[in-house]
This record gives structure tokens, sequence and C-alpha cells, in this order.
């Protein structure tokens, strides 16, 4: 038998803690998941609503592992859910989230580098000579 080493029993016993009530854990969007998703799910996130919301989100559109850690990063499920709409009674699931997304203009300027601590206003005062100077450094 392999896959017993100490690191994977200790994400084994994770997984047991983070879904122990549900007794169906084959029809849960994690289980569609490959182990190394599970792995960023555990070790990113603190919370089951926090992990089954992007465990969902994996399963049904497809993410690769890379593409998850970066969702959970940028904290996608905050972004979305800010803006109010009026399409999830209108429109199937899927394509509510879509309009939503396309609706509220959503930016992401992960690649900036400002952290969370940067206001909206500092990206909007900053003079283009000043980026480049600062993307040199």
């Amino acid at each position: 038998m392999t896959g017993l080493s100490r690191r994977n029993l200790m994400y084994m016993r994770s997984f047991a803690e983070a879904w122990s009530e549900d007794s169906t854990i084959v029809h849960q969007p994690v289980a569609q998941l490959p182990s190394r998703h599970v792995t960023v799910l555990l070790d990113k996130l603190e919370s089951r609503k926090d992990r089954d919301w992007y465990a969902t989100r994996a399963a049904q559109e497809g993410w690769s592992r890379a593409l998850l850690e970066h969702n959970i990063m940028g904290q996608l499920r905050e972004r979305e859910g800010a803006a109010p709409s009026s399409f999830d009674g209108k429109l199937e699931e899927r394509d509510a989230r879509l309009a939503q997304a396309i609706a509220k203009d959503p930016y992401v300027f992960d690649f900036l580098g400002l952290g969370k601590e940067a206001a909206e206003r500092d990206l909007e005062q900053a003079t283009p000579s000043s980026c480049a100077t600062s993307s040199s450094s």
C-alpha cells in the first residue's frame, strides 16, 4: 500500500474533519475534484462554506489547480457577491453568474502588487511615469 506518508495522512485527517457532517461525500462537489485541488481548499480556506463554494465552482467550470488557487487568493467569492443584481430569478444559475460578472465590470489588478491596503484613489492618482518607475525597480 502506498500514499501513507505523514503529509498524506494529515491531509486525510483534515479532509475528514472538514467534511465530517456529510455521510454522502460522493455527491458533494469536493468528491469530483482531484486530491491536489482538495489540498488547496484545505490549506487556503478556513470555513466550510468557503471550501464548498470554491469546490462547487471548480467542479462545475473545470478549473485547474492553479486557477483554483488564483481565484482563492484573488477572493473571487467576495468579489462576485459584492454586486447586487436581479439576474438570479430571471436566468439559470450559470447564466446569471455570467451576466452579473459582465454587468459589474470586474477589474482585477493582482499583477500590480498593490496589496489589500491600496485604495482605488491611489490607483487613479498614479501617473504613468510613477507606475513605470515602480515596476522597473
